[in-house]
């Protein structure tokens, strides 16, 4: 009976003290920006992109953030510049006090005004390194596969089209 009682008190000892850890930062929640450049190629063609994006959002603990992105989008070949907008949520795990593995889910759309392609199915999971430089500030490395689904009206027909593309972003988060 000893035994059963000290072993159900590790357990619940165990099983709250993340809650005791995060209960020490004085604010929960708090506001977090990032400025990311990205650099993308695609895989079914020869497209190349180069990226500019503001990500607003909350950081809810050291381990969960989610924002609202916007981004200015800039194909080399055909020299055409999309803006997406999305959502975006973050997992953080800390390796050490210099380095956390990040892992994130970008989803949204895009708006073009040159091609008439706006709408459709921007979809962009990623994996990085986050290095803390301050308290608040941080530099980003992350890879990136976006897919892009949407539909292209020619000669008045309807034709479903999509960009696989992989990156790797460069950021600064503040």
């Amino acid at each position: 009976m000893n035994m059963e009682k000290h072993l159900l008190y590790f357990t619940l000892v165990f099983s709250l003290l993340p809650l005791g850890l995060s209960a020490q930062e004085t604010r929960l929640f708090r506001y977090q920006g990032e400025v990311d450049l990205a650099y993308s190629f695609g895989i079914d063609d020869e497209t190349n992109n180069i990226n500019l994006e503001i990500v607003n959002g909350i950081r809810f603990s050291r381990y969960l953030y989610a924002g609202i992105g916007l981004g200015a989008s800039g194909n080399f070949s055909d020299e055409v510049i999309t803006f997406p907008i999305f959502v975006d949520v973050k997992g953080y795990m800390p390796v050490s006090g210099k380095m956390d593995l990040t892992a994130g889910m970008d989803i949204g759309t895009k708006l073009d005004y040159c091609y008439d392609t706006s709408g459709g199915l921007l979809f962009r999971p990623e994996f990085g390194l986050h290095f803390p430089v301050k308290r608040k500030t941080g530099i980003k490395l992350t890879l990136f596969y976006e897919l892009y689904a949407h539909r292209i009206i020619v000669s008045n027909v309807e034709i479903s089209a999509k960009t696989n593309q992989i990156g790797l972003k460069f950021g600064v988060s503040f």
